[in-house]
């Protein structure tokens, strides 16, 4: 009888001990990184000023990003505008924490300097960013973003680009936490950095 009364004891104490230790489990915060996953990632592309890198330069930051090109007639301008109007409506404390990234997948067009110099007509921190083509590819890859180099016979441009025109808001951690569509708000994208802020 002893023995029975033993075995059961330890059987609820072991039930007892497996259910608080799920409970604990399911309460404690997910230690993976939030967001936005399978697209993203790090990369090291050339600013006016020497490569940048998101895990290393911009680490800590919250990054909005933008894949265009420079001689972009529409959807970029409009795009880096509407990150540059979001960013302004943040406090200064939020702007410190953030950076508006604008890479082109222009190379061929798109030089750094350039491109620092495009980029800072919208915002005076905001940065351009570009590198070798191939390298541009994979970036634009990692990021779903697609882009076209489409002949234009009959324009003294020789040739455009077609490309997605999304802006990606990247947490501090380098994930992307949310994205901002073409045609969102300046409203929306800062709210979309705020969180990221605060995440």
């Amino acid at each position: 009888m002893r023995k029975k009364e033993i075995f059961r004891l330890g059987l609820v104490a072991s039930v007892c001990l497996c259910a608080g230790l799920l409970a604990a489990a399911w309460l404690q915060p997910d230690p993976r990184p939030q967001g936005i996953t399978g697209i993203g990632g790090d990369w090291t592309l050339q600013s006016a000023h020497g490569p940048v890198s998101l895990s290393k330069d911009l680490k800590g930051k919250v990054v909005a990003l933008y894949f265009g090109f420079a001689t972009c007639p529409d959807a970029c301008p409009a795009s880096l505008h509407i990150m540059a109007a979001g960013l302004r409506r943040l406090d200064a404390a939020e702007q410190a924490g953030a950076q508006l990234v604008f890479v082109s997948v222009d190379p061929e067009r798109d030089d750094p300097q350039q491109l620092a110099r495009y980029a800072q007509a919208f915002d005076s921190g905001m940065l351009g960013l570009t590198a070798d083509l191939e390298t541009i590819k994979q970036v634009a890859w990692n990021y779903r973003a697609i882009f076209k180099k489409t002949p234009l016979p009959d324009s003294a441009l020789g040739y455009t680009i077609d490309h997605s025109s999304i802006i990606y808001i990247i947490g501090k951690d380098g994930v992307i936490q949310s994205l901002a569509q073409h045609g969102a708000s300046a409203d929306e994208v800062a709210e979309k950095i705020k969180q990221a802020l605060e995440s």
